[in-house]
């Protein structure tokens, strides 16, 4: 029965009771799943701060394009994209999709062959390495670039990571990372598609090291200043070069893990050098020994008849990209760690300058030599993976002639990657955070072209990484 409202009292409702205790139970429950969410989160960020020495499956090295190349009349772009494992094409003309390749796991670096009839497309394999905690992952893909079809598929275990050839196009050399193995250089017939050969430092090292350049601070600036300023400083470092004199001591014992990561390669335009950077690339994995931070900071040459090393040379710290002046002069190297950007003469294997990178404007990582000598190109992204240095979103122009930075822009949210055109009149930046690849012009540097990927953030179906 109801009982008798009185005046002033609210109207009695049935069950009025049952439903407060259902409210504050709901309310409860949702308290503590909000807890326990935020606890999930704690940990999950906790495991990866910590770079726990075992595999973390969160994220590719870059969800959208992480590297760009150009056939050589400039009419093709192709792009990799790691979390699809797709070779993109694009028309240059106007950033129309032309093609999509399925290739290799992770793909990420990548060159065209001079004579124009084939891509290869390196092929990390990332979530392979982490699975195994070894060097199983990896290979190379071949692409036919007048049919857009896979012609090969060239196993090469420890993690590809970059692409180069001969002049004369006979010859390509990759780049493995190496994880539980030391990496090495991967000297293969195009041909016959055959790993010919493998370069490697120096086994036995000179006890003495070539001095650090010196690297003059920059004076503090703005974050973005307009084309024509100058910033940065530089100072000319007259480093003397131990040939044949490797970091890798320690490395190549019995029960140690190897050491020499490399990275970027570049062959001179006589075919008579290969030059490679080195940085460990599969950072969440503390797998290559307690010193391998330590041995990011050289490039090493090697001499293409005899595939001995040459020399190596003392550069800034976490030298993860690396590019050669069209004249095979200078080579330029961006440190990411060190904030830093090296120029290195080929005459005499000297670092003939350095140039430090406002660090609000994040350090270099992805690097593009100009149609210039002494001007190189290169961007501040770090692709979601590399946790060191300073990440930014901008390109920045140095010339090591003046010791500046000539010229600094935004360039997207996580610009990764710069290439330049056959031409030299455009810029291509990939980005690790945005569907696109901004064209600039090397005359205005203002952007030009805006090429949009078909792709979307998803779970990589095999995996992923922290790649760099």
């Amino acid at each position: 029965m109801q009982p008798p409202t009185l005046p002033g009292q609210p109207k009695y409702r049935r069950n009025r009771t049952a439903r407060i205790v259902t409210f504050t139970l709901l309310g409860f429950m949702i308290l503590i799943g909000g807890c326990v969410a935020l606890i999930v989160h704690s940990i999950d960020n906790l495991h990866l701060n910590l770079n726990l020495n075992f595999p973390a499956y969160h994220t590719n090295p870059s969800l959208y394009g992480m590297n760009v190349a150009i056939s050589p009349n400039g009419a093709a772009v192709y792009v990799t994209v790691p979390s699809k494992d797709l070779l993109d094409i694009y028309s240059a003309n106007n950033g129309t999709l032309t093609g999509k390749i399925p290739v290799g796991q992770t793909p990420t670096g990548l060159a065209v062959n001079p004579n124009g009839r084939q891509i290869w497309v390196a092929n990390t394999s990332v979530s392979s390495l982490e699975k195994s905690l070894g060097q199983t992952g990896g290979s190379v893909s071949v692409v036919e670039a007048s049919t857009n079809r896979v012609i090969a598929n060239i196993p090469l275990p420890g993690g590809p990571i970059d692409v180069a050839f001969s002049p004369n196009g006979s010859t390509a050399y990759v780049t493995v990372n190496g994880v539980l193995n030391e990496g090495y250089v991967a000297v293969i017939n195009t041909s016959t598609f055959d790993v010919t050969d493998k370069l490697l430092p120096t086994l036995t090292p000179s006890s003495t090291q070539p001095p650090t350049p010196s690297i003059a601070t920059a004076a503090s600036s703005p974050s973005h200043l307009p084309a024509g300023t100058a910033r940065g400083t530089t100072a000319a470092a007259a480093a003397t070069v131990v040939p044949s004199q490797s970091n890798t001591q320690g490395c190549f014992t019995p029960n140690s893990a190897g050491c020499w990561h490399p990275t970027s390669v570049s062959v001179t335009p006589n075919g008579s050098e290969v030059w490679v950077s080195e940085a460990y690339a599969v950072t969440n994995l503390s797998l290559s020994g307690p010193d391998s931070a330590n041995y990011s900071d050289y490039v090493y040459v090697f001499n293409t008849i005899t595939g001995q090393e040459i020399a190596d040379i003392k550069v800034g710290n976490g030298a993860f990209f690396m590019a050669m002046s069209k004249d095979g002069r200078y080579v330029y190297v961006a440190d990411k760690v060190s904030c830093s950007v090296d120029e290195i003469s080929t005459a005499t294997f000297e670092v003939i300058a350095s140039v430090r990178a406002p660090v609000g404007d994040g350090c270099p990582y992805g690097i593009a030599a100009s149609a210039t000598d002494s001007v190189a190109y290169t961007v501040t992204g770090n692709d979601r993976t590399v946790n060191t240095g300073k990440e930014g979103n901008m390109l920045e122009v140095v010339d090591f002639t003046t010791g500046k930075m000539t010229m600094s822009r935004e360039a997207g949210s996580d610009p990764v990657t710069v290439t330049l055109s056959p031409g030299g009149n455009s810029i291509y930046i990939a980005d690790a955070k945005s569907p696109t690849i901004m064209v600039i012009s090397t005359s205005t540097y203002t952007t030009t072209m805006i090429i949009h990927l078909p792709v979307t953030p998803s779970a990589h179906s095999s995996g992923s990484t922290h790649l760099k």
